[in-house]
């Protein structure tokens, strides 16, 4: 089974939820119930952050992003949460 990556973009002020809600749906994934057990996920979540290091969520929350924008292998998904850290995050280019 070919997975597929999905990448899942963090940043300050990111909400919680809006990342971390996306990351159980993909990694908990199963295509068979049967063989829940057996198989893994058809989906890699992963976590990219446009910075190595800690990057600190709504409520103090200090994430590890898996990759950096430099870093970060090809995606065939990637999620942009909303939330209120997103207001500072448009005008970043």
């Amino acid at each position: 089974m070919k997975r597929h990556r999905v990448g899942i973009l963090i940043f300050p002020d990111v909400e919680v939820l809006d990342f971390c809600g996306p990351y159980e749906v993909f990694s908990v994934t199963r295509l068979h119930e049967e063989r829940r057990r057996e198989e893994p996920s058809p989906f890699e979540a992963v976590l990219v952050a446009e910075e190595p290091g800690p990057v600190t969520a709504t409520g103090g929350l200090r994430v590890i992003p898996d990759h950096t924008f430099g870093t970060c292998p090809t995606l065939d998904l990637l999620v942009v949460p909303g939330g209120w850290g997103t207001r500072k995050e448009i005008a970043n280019e």
